[in-house]
């Protein structure tokens, strides 16, 4: 047997199904602001990738008109000069624009010709490296190359234009103001990779966090976006991240709010289950009451057919000595005839009278009034009531007295029990007999066969009582037909009858009569040749 649960376990239990519950609405709640802000984050990299792509299409216009200019520029290139600090003026991002001449074959110890500089600050020989004339050289005319910056952050456009000798445009370009201070509803880290791979010019464009983010099996994952500008002459490598922050998509308010949902649903849920619960106790309580009820009535007709199969007896009796009365005093009897009549019938009315004392006592669970029983005393007087009914049908009630034999029983219920047993056995036998499976119409008493010696009659019902130790036993045998072993188990069962016209109480009322009297009724029989009743009472001091 299971032992009940501590008080605390379900206060536990419903605990861990609220932080379950605040959990699941909580990664419902980040999986959906999550997926939104991926949205939001494609958005402003798509406007930021178009923002970059349109301003290095602007740099190409650029270097081919600042190449025509230059072209044809008179000696010194004034005009070539106040076209370049203009451009500068309105693209600031455009730091420096040089125009260098070369040898038609520049090498690496080329040492160039710088013939205008416009730079906020001009350097010797526009800070002219090795590293540039070779980046330069091997330029088709009117073709532009994209090369590494001088400081950090920023690379060149270079143009060859088309005059005499190799003179090449050079455009310094810093990359941070690619991207205006104000774009995207939320700061992106940009990265632009030269095609060939080998630079890299990085700028975090207005980041609340610039630091680098340490490695955390809690972080979530950051919205990375990667795309190549369409530009022949600057197909930079764009890539684009955000990070995803706790505080951000799953803010204290959020969690405070998933709580409550989780409170408020597991509260819906525990009411409906009390809801359901007081629905199935009325439902069982319902039911309870109307088993009782049916209980009831069943016990009350129980009651009603039991007392109706036990006065059948008395009260059949009483009409066949009335009538023997009429017969009698039509015969002309006198007074001392009819006494014994008389007597019979006050004797019949006493035991229906006594028979209904005891049913009530049964029904009403009082004990049955036990005392020192003369038990040959109870078996004459039934003898005396059914031998000449018995000797009518053709049966023979074998009983010869020995010694005394008490009991403790109450005499009332052990002649009831022992009368419903002698005349089942003797309705047995006669209806076995009017079946045609035996002799109908026999004798009634013992016959004698030829060598004049007397034999068994066709159909007997025998009593015997003894006294062994301290249990007396009193058997009731016959020698009919017997009862099937499948139907012998059900015989003490209410209802159960195999007999025509049989309620199936007599053998039920006997087995409970004899426990009020705290005594035993057991049954063996076979088929052919009869059954044997075994009453059990304790034996009286």
């Amino acid at each position: 047997m299971s032992r009940p649960l501590p008080p605390f376990r379900p206060v536990l239990v419903w605990l861990a199904l609220w932080l379950g519950l605040t959990a699941l609405a909580c990664a419902a709640l980040l999986g959906f602001r999550y997926a939104d802000a991926r949205g939001q984050f494609n958005d402003d990299a798509s406007t930021l990738v178009r923002q970059i792509a349109q301003r290095v299409d602007q740099h190409d216009a650029h270097l081919t008109s600042l190449a025509a200019v230059a072209r044809f520029d008179d000696a010194g290139f004034p005009n070539f000069l106040g076209v370049s600090a203009s451009v500068r003026q309105y693209y600031p991002r455009i730091t420096e624009i040089v125009l260098v001449e070369l040898a038609p074959e520049p090498s690496a110890s080329t040492v160039p010709r710088v013939l205008a500089v416009s730079a906020p600050q001009a350097l010797p020989d526009a800070g002219w490296s090795p590293a540039m004339t070779q980046a330069s050289a091997g330029i088709a005319v009117g073709r532009t190359r994209l090369a590494p910056g001088r400081v950090p952050g920023t690379f060149r456009l270079i143009k060859h234009i088309p005059r005499e000798p190799y003179t090449v445009l050079v455009f310094s370009i810093d990359a941070g103001q690619l991207v205006a201070a104000d774009a995207g509803s939320r700061p992106i880290a940009w990265t632009l990779n030269i095609p060939d791979g080998a630079t890299t010019v990085a700028t975090l464009q207005g980041a609340t966090d610039a630091r680098p983010l340490r490695p955390s099996r809690w972080r979530l994952p950051a919205m990375i976006l990667t795309s190549q500008l369409d530009s022949p002459s600057q197909p930079l490598a764009v890539t684009l991240q955000r990070d995803a922050r706790w505080s951000e998509l799953l803010p204290l308010p959020a969690v405070l709010a998933c709580a409550v949902l989780a409170a408020v649903l597991l509260g819906a849920l525990r009411s409906g289950q009390r809801l359901r619960r007081a629905r199935r106790d009325a439902r069982l309580q319902d039911q309870a009451l109307r088993l009782a009820h049916a209980m009831r009535v069943d016990g009350l007709g129980e009651m009603a057919s039991g007392i109706a199969h036990e006065l059948t007896q008395p009260m059949t009796a009483l009409l066949s000595q009335n009538q023997a009365a009429l017969r009698l005093i039509d015969g002309g009897a006198t007074a001392s005839d009819l006494a014994p009549v008389i007597r019979t019938n006050i004797r019949l009315v006493n035991r229906a009278g006594a028979i209904l004392e005891r049913m009530r006592a049964f029904v009403s669970r009082r004990e049955l009034p036990l005392a020192d029983t003369d038990v040959n005393a109870v078996v004459q007087s039934v003898v005396d009531l059914t031998e000449a009914d018995l000797a009518s049908r053709g049966v023979v009630l074998q009983w010869e007295p020995g010694e005394a034999v008490h009991a403790v029983a109450d005499a009332v219920s052990l002649e009831q029990v022992l009368h419903n047993l002698v005349r089942n056995a003797a309705e047995a036998m006669v209806a076995n007999a009017a079946g045609g499976s035996d002799r109908s119409g026999a004798s009634a008493s013992a016959t004698v066969n030829a060598q004049g010696l007397q034999v068994e009659p066709a159909h007997w019902v025998r009593v015997v009582a003894s006294d062994n130790d301290r249990a007396i036993t009193i058997v009731v045998e016959d020698n009919g037909p017997g009862i099937p072993a499948d139907q012998l188990e059900q015989i003490f069962t209410p209802f159960y009858t195999t007999k025509e016209g049989g309620m199936g109480l007599g053998l039920p009322l006997c087995e409970r009569l004899m426990e009020a009297m705290g005594g035993h009724i057991a049954a063996d029989s076979v088929v052919g040749q009869g059954t044997r009743f075994t009453l059990t009472l304790k034996a009286a001091a």
